[in-house]
């Protein structure tokens, strides 16, 4: 299933440049970066702007890369005193993913074996992207096809070629999301 991140406190630390209070981009790279391989997601790196300046509602973009070569924008909001809250859309882990089709799949056939493709664990979920999975059924494969809907991991599917659809899962996947706090620091000029 693809993912939002919860609302979490989490430490982005202000630290000073001159006399312009700014957030710590390694520390909010680092609290990230925990959050998401908590969760389960294989995390490469992630790259936030240096010496961003602390100011209510601005924003910025962090940068995640995952094991597989892919990357994805995170949008940084800042919500004033040093607290932010970051969002990354449509993430999905193939493997959670896997399970929900399973799940659906097999509401209609318990014997059916579901395998999605593993050669990238995360993909991006964009509304009309497709996914291929393969259902077995007493030894014969057949191709499922997943449409999602939106970037928020709402899925149809049906069998390749076959007209009836089957069900999407109760709940949609989700997009990442988080907030952070930051310890203010003293302004100095």
């Amino acid at each position: 299933m693809s993912y939002v991140l919860r609302s979490v406190s989490v430490l982005a630390a202000l630290a000073l440049v001159g006399c312009t209070q700014t957030l710590d981009g390694k520390k909010l790279e680092e609290t990230i970066s925990a959050k998401l391989k908590g969760d389960k997601y294989p995390v490469s790196s992630v790259t936030c702007p240096a010496d961003q300046p602390v100011k209510k509602d601005a924003t910025f973009t962090c940068k995640v890369k995952f094991e597989g070569d892919l990357s994805v924008d995170v949008n940084i909001k800042q919500a004033g005193e040093g607290n932010v809250e970051w969002e990354a859309k449509g993430i999905l882990l193939v493997a959670d993913f896997a399970k929900s089709v399973d799940k659906t799949v097999k509401g209609g056939n318990p014997a059916a074996e579901v395998t999605c493709p593993t050669d990238k664990p995360v993909i991006v979920v964009k509304k009309d992207a497709t996914l291929k999975c393969s259902v077995k059924i007493d030894g014969a494969a057949v191709d499922y096809v997943v449409t999602f809907k939106d970037d928020k991991g709402e899925w149809s599917g049906k069998v390749a070629g076959g007209d009836a659809p089957a069900a999407a899962p109760e709940k949609p996947a989700a997009a990442p999301t988080a907030a952070a706090s930051a310890e203010p620091a003293a302004e100095h000029e």
